[in-house]
């Protein structure tokens, strides 16, 4: 599966085969974000209802339905018209996939909530005794 990113003013955006992830610039935090959910974000930016969506791509309403409640995936060349028609880019740039965090996640979910809250301080702490 590639991946990609496109960067927005407060969001990093992770665009995979039909699904997305959002990752704050600012948090780390992900959140799984799908095509349908894009499509949705940008059809109301535009103040558009999904009738008029519709009748400017060409496509029926029910699909775009479809879409934005999940039952049905769009394809990349349908997200990307979409969000288009909605008078947005979704520039996709391939970049190396960055594996380097993933054995120290797999780690943490093996903790208890309080054991990872207890390292998390712990790290925090050394991390302010090294600043000074």
């Amino acid at each position: 599966m590639q991946t990609h990113f496109v960067r927005s003013d407060t969001l990093t955006t992770r665009v995979a085969y039909m699904g997305l992830s959002l990752i704050c610039k600012f948090c780390g935090y992900m959140a799984a974000v799908r095509g349908g959910q894009l499509i949705r974000e940008a059809r109301l930016r535009a103040g558009l209802t999904q009738t008029e969506l519709a009748e400017t791509t060409g496509r029926e309403r029910s699909v775009i339905a479809r879409w934005e409640q999940g039952a049905v995936s769009p394809s990349v060349d349908n997200l990307l018209a979409i969000v288009e028609a909605c008078g947005y880019d979704l520039p996709l740039v391939l970049i190396p996939r960055d594996t380097t965090n993933h054995e120290t996640l797999d780690k943490m979910q093996i903790l208890s909530p309080e054991r990872r809250l207890e390292r998390f301080f712990a790290n925090r702490a050394a991390q302010d005794s090294r600043r000074g």
